[in-house]
């Protein structure tokens, strides 16, 4: 994934050894830990490297859970959905 397709709030992190094994985090703003768990204790060198693609399994398939959760939660009056930019 891409991190511009990221919603709001969340952004792409890696220290030195995820950005040379293409395996950039994803975090939620405001948390110390990324959504797979690891401690975010370096310097992010995803963001000084311009790191474009997100490589940890386990934070993509947290990630989208989320997003699909989040649109049941809004969508649950079966109406459209106009909350498109979360």
């Amino acid at each position: 994934m891409n991190k511009n397709n990221l919603k709001n709030g969340y952004w792409i992190f890696g220290n030195k050894g995820n950005v040379w094994s293409n395996n950039a985090h994803i975090f939620q703003a405001g948390t110390s830990l990324t959504l797979c768990g690891v401690p975010m204790l370096s310097t992010n060198w995803a963001k000084l490297e311009d790191v474009q693609e997100i490589g940890c399994k386990k934070c993509l398939e947290l990630y989208n859970e989320k997003m699909k959760t989040l649109l049941e939660i809004i969508n649950t009056d079966n109406e459209p959905n106009i909350l498109k930019d979360i």
